[in-house]
């Protein structure tokens, strides 16, 4: 009977303690309303559409590359060679003269077509948050829970306008990043309607699909290194306080409850 009582008493405790922040799982959506992530290619506007051939085209190029092995070639010429992986639009970009040089002799038009260095440079700026946060995640075997609240403030900080990206590149772009650009780079300063499509959507699409809930929160204020909570709202920071604070007391209540037991 002791026991049974203390459960109940430990179970009235529990839901006395209500978190501040909503416990979300997963985000209800409206049916009627369509998600921001679902759009038909043919719903937008061309300057986009020329951005995703931009990007199939380098595709393709990568696969020519390494199927015809002109990545020899490449590397005689003093280029840097391409490989199908994240880096492959950067190692493009450096080699895009040579690559352009040896297309056009191995009679691949076609492949070359559509595709500049102004548009890519304004790719790879465009991606460049998501390739740092994702090497960031897969860092280590350490639990990352903490870096989920981190990674969304900066991609939602990074994309919320064009200027946002070009600073966050001057100041997280590292030695390779400024050999590919340069600050007073006309490529990467005149923004294309393409990228300007993107990064608004891609900011819609980030409110629309992180579901944040107060565990977020607390796994990043009980990290030592990122207690502090900085990019987060005063009233955010003291309703993650009094979470913990709750969960704290929760769990000098257990032990009370086993002794009795």
């Amino acid at each position: 009977n002791d026991g049974l009582s203390s459960e109940e008493e430990s179970g009235d405790d529990e839901e006395d303690v209500v978190p501040s922040l909503p416990m979300v799982r997963k985000r209800k959506t409206n049916d009627k309303e369509p998600l921001l992530s679902k759009k038909s290619v043919e719903d937008i506007p061309r300057a986009a559409k020329t951005i995703l051939l931009t990007i199939k085209q380098c595709k393709k190029m990568v696969k020519f590359i390494k199927q015809s092995g002109s990545n020899k070639d490449i590397e005689n010429l003093g280029g840097t060679t391409v490989h199908q992986a994240i880096d492959s639009l950067q190692s493009i970009l450096k080699s895009f003269k040579i690559i352009k040089k040896i297309f056009i002799y191995k009679q691949q038009h076609k492949l070359i077509m559509n595709i500049d260095e102004k548009t890519i440079k304004q790719i790879l700026l465009l991606l460049k948050p998501f390739k740092d946060v994702i090497r960031l995640i897969q860092t280590g075997n350490s639990p990352s829970l903490h870096m989920v609240l981190l990674c969304f403030q900066t991609l939602k900080d990074v994309m919320s306008s064009y200027q946002s990206l070009l600073d966050y590149d001057k100041t997280h772009g590292g030695d390779e990043s400024k050999e590919d650009f340069d600050e007073t780079d006309e490529d990467i300063l005149d923004e294309l309607e393409g990228i300007t499509f993107f990064w608004n959507r891609i900011r819609g699409v980030l409110n629309e699909m992180f579901a944040l809930d107060i565990r977020h929160y607390a796994a990043t204020l009980l990290h030592p290194k990122y207690r502090s909570l900085k990019a987060c709202s005063a009233t955010e920071r003291s309703e993650c306080y009094t979470y913990v604070r709750q969960q704290i007391q929760l769990i000098s209540i257990e032990p009370n409850g086993s002794n009795e037991q």
